[in-house]
């Protein structure tokens, strides 16, 4: 896919595509961007997509971004919600399965509220490659840089 706006072209590539309802992985089944993601790569969720089809697509970015995204630090308590919005998936992500799982709920109430400016989503957990250490320790340098750059 191409990226462009009056200034930039940039080509994104999907590292990962599954709708909601097949997230509904913990433990072995958890979601594990490693066999398709690029060490030191940059790494959004698609709002339009979680939002309309209900589907968690990652994409990855070789240079520092240049769209207008949100940035959300996961949830570090699983704190239930009152009311599914939307499925109430929970699922892991591989390198991170003794932590609390993100919620489907969650992640659908942060592209909302992310979409009032921003078609991307910026989350913590899902920008690194949890299992690379290479990756996690060249991400972690960038945190700061995520969180100054973002538009919400």
């Amino acid at each position: 896919m191409v990226h462009s706006d009056s200034s930039v072209t940039i080509k994104l590539t999907v590292i990962n595509e599954k709708p909601n309802c097949i997230l509904d992985g913990r433990g072995d089944e958890a979601v594990d961007i490693k066999s398709s993601a690029t060490p030191q790569r940059y790494r959004l969720v698609d709002c339009i997509v979680l939002t309309e089809d209900k589907t968690l697509r990652i994409y990855e970015f070789t240079n520092f971004l240049v769209v207008a995204y949100c940035a959300v630090s996961y949830v570090w308590c699983n704190i239930p919600s009152s009311d599914s919005f939307v499925e109430d998936i929970k699922f892991d992500v591989k390198g991170t399965e003794e932590a609390d799982p993100i919620n489907t709920d969650e992640l659908h109430h942060a592209c909302m509220a992310s979409l009032r400016g921003c078609t991307y989503l910026w989350l913590d957990r899902l920008y690194i490659m949890q299992t690379s250490k290479d990756d996690k320790r060249w991400k972690i340098k960038e945190i700061y840089r995520m969180y100054q750059s973002c538009d919400v």
